[in-house]
């Protein structure tokens, strides 16, 4: 019989928090059924500046075709960076994607690792930008797990070295000892904008009359001709150091306007021959990119191997599990015996316990034994409390049903039992809403949330790992409950108690793990906080578990 308004009162409430939980993960589930079926699917994306020059497209075409040879059966995708050039090529009726938007359409696609390669020449603002934007795709519910940036040409100086060897060996086979090179590097605001200056060093060590100057930026065009002009130097050749020869090298350097290269150095005496070979026409020079792609792949092919033994694991574990019944044995030692907020032994305890589960079912025994006389015990059960149970799964949802009885051997408190009944949905953070009623002398209600979250830290084999695992919940106990359960005679509905617990199992073998725990209880309310005596209070653990 329910004894007052107050329990009908948190029973209607009970109904609405199971109905949150069961309805809020359900939509979002279903959206995703169809996406499910394509998981594991692996991309590369290949983003660059962009070009609107037709001839330079080649060059792009160059790349895709060299990726594709390297990564067998990964997609490659393009994005541009700059959104003036993906407008102007609308006007011609290219449809071109920015990063933003290539990544989102992978995602809708079902695909869920991404290696990003940057076709970028040093680390600057586009490349942050870049970054920037991997990071805040990544990891989003039901859509990228894993997106990894390959780094920019000139990002090393071994890249920087690699790329000056490759320029010089294919500057033009007509030009003459007396005539220079000039190459021409967009330049920005950056602080990365030192790596032309750095790439001015290596050209020179290897040969004296090759300049680099930048659009924006320094070096700048005027002390390149002054340093042509200083050395006697008739004629250069200008080159592009950008991946394609497009806008830029086409007018800024090769225009017919007054401030193009060719019409300023032409005006001071020296002839200028345009060449329009950007760097991506040089094979070695995509060895170097695709090099940096390299790492990047690695990177999602060593998390993809990660999580597929994850699921091997698991599916293992699951087989297990449908083989029948299954035994653990658990032998825990804690520094204090701390239950449902209450202090109950104030000295190291032992816990052991023996489960038996297959089916839905579980049963299970669990004692508290004494290792002091901090309550006249030593040696002896304080506690011993029988449990069985029925969880019926449904999808990623579980209902637990069951029924505890506990019992206190040669202690004054009577035996009383409970019946309880929750759900919960296994998800990266997993939620458990369970509600306990007291069908003994009590008659009182206790509901605990928790939430847990366990992540594998390492594994060297099949079944030997280490894990993380973190737990916080929150009890709320009613009138009766708190009146009586724990002989604190508070009257009224109050939060009890929020816990927090911090655990590393590491399984040894396939069948036993140890597992050193911490957990930190605080209680909530302070009419509670007065009849316990305490605000807070915090036990370590080590357990050893063995399952067969």
């Amino acid at each position: 019989m329910l004894p007052d308004f107050r329990v009908r009162r948190f029973l209607v409430r009970l109904v609405w928090v199971v109905s949150a939980l069961c309805l809020l993960p359900l939509l979002p589930a279903q959206a995703a059924e169809g996406q499910a079926t394509q998981s594991g699917k692996k991309a590369i994306l290949l983003v660059s500046f962009g070009t609107s020059v037709a001839s330079a497209q080649k060059v792009f075409d160059k790349i895709d075709a060299a990726t594709k040879a390297r990564f067998l059966g990964w997609e490659v995708r393009w994005a541009f960076t700059s959104k003036k050039i993906r407008q102007k090529l609308a006007t011609q009726g290219k449809v071109t994607l920015s990063p933003q938007l290539a990544l989102a359409a992978l995602a809708d696609d079902g695909f869920d690792r991404v290696a990003i390669q940057s076709l970028h020449i040093i680390p600057g603002e586009e490349f942050e930008g870049l970054q920037e934007v991997a990071s805040r795709l990544e990891g989003m519910p039901k859509g990228l797990k894993q997106v990894e940036v390959g780094m920019p040409l000139l990002e090393s100086r071994e890249d920087r070295q690699r790329a000056a060897q490759a320029m010089l060996a294919h500057a033009p086979a007509e030009r003459r000892p007396d005539e220079a090179l000039v190459y021409m590097g967009h330049g920005t605001p950056h602080s990365a904008n030192w790596i032309y200056s750095a790439m001015v060093d290596l050209f020179q060590k290897q040969d004296p009359k090759v300049f680099v100057a930048l659009v924006d930026g320094k070096p700048e065009l005027a002390s390149v001709q002054r340093e042509l002009l200083a050395q006697n130097i008739k004629k250069a050749w200008l080159l592009p150091l950008m991946s394609v020869a497009g806008e830029h090298a086409h007018n800024d350097m090769a225009g017919r306007s007054e401030d193009s290269w060719t019409t300023k150095l032409g005006k001071a005496g020296i002839a200028c021959q345009p060449v329009f070979l950007g760097m991506a026409e040089y094979p070695e020079i995509i060895d170097i990119w695709l090099d940096h792609l390299q790492v990047a792949v690695n990177k999602v092919d060593k998390e993809a191997a990660k999580d597929a033994a994850k699921a091997a694991a698991k599916k293992d574990d699951k087989d297990e599990a449908d083989k029948g019944w299954g035994v653990e044995l658990v032998l825990p030692m804690y520094s204090k015996y701390v239950s449902r907020g209450a202090l109950t032994v104030n000295d190291p305890v032992l816990q052991p316990g023996a489960t038996l589960s297959g089916y839905g079912f579980t049963f299970n025994v669990w004692g508290n034994y004494n290792l002091t006389d901090a309550i006249n015990r030593k040696g002896r059960f304080n506690e011993v409390d029988l449990t069985g149970e029925y969880a019926y799964k449904l999808g990623d949802f579980s209902f637990p049903v069951g029924v505890s009885h506990y019992l206190y051997p040669s202690m004054s408190q009577p035996s009383t039992t409970e019946v309880y009944a929750g759900v919960s949905y296994e998800a990266l953070i997993t939620p458990t809403l369970k509600v306990y009623q007291d069908v003994g002398d009590v008659h009182g209600q206790l509901a605990a949330l928790t939430l847990a979250y366990n992540q594998e830290l390492y594994r060297n084999r099949p079944r030997a790992t280490v894990s993380l695992n973190l737990t916080a919940g929150v009890d709320w106990g009613s009138n009766d409950y708190n009146k009586y359960r724990y002989n604190w005679g508070v009257d009224g509905d109050r939060l009890i108690d929020a816990n927090f617990t911090v655990g590393l199992p590491c399984k040894l073998i396939d069948s036993v793990t140890i597992t050193p725990s911490y957990t930190h209880v605080i209680l909530l309310d302070s009419a509670i906080k007065d009849a316990a005596g305490y605000d807070s209070k915090g036990f370590w653990g080590f357990s050893v578990s063995w399952a067969f």
